[in-house]
């Protein structure tokens, strides 16, 4: 959860935290793709995308959809 914490606190390094979920989230999809975990790879594939959409300010509401994709994804995982 140090991302999703960071994301909240972040005011100017706000873009590097986002590219760096973007980044984990993609590892973790691919891995989950590779030893075929479904659950892993869709949630991770959410994540990603939000990601994607909230660095190019698609999103609003200080990236709650980011927060929101990253716990699930922590829950599906944990």
């Amino acid at each position: 959860m140090t991302s999703s914490a960071a994301l909240a606190r972040a005011e100017t390094n706000r873009a590097s935290i986002l590219q760096e979920l973007r980044f984990r989230a993609h590892k973790i999809r691919g891995g989950a793709a590779i030893f075929e975990i479904a659950g892993v790879d869709s949630a991770a594939c959410a994540l990603e995308e939000a990601a994607i959409r909230a660095s190019m300010g698609y999103t609003t509401d200080n990236d709650a959809e980011v927060r929101a994709v990253l716990v699930a994804l922590v829950k599906v995982m944990g």
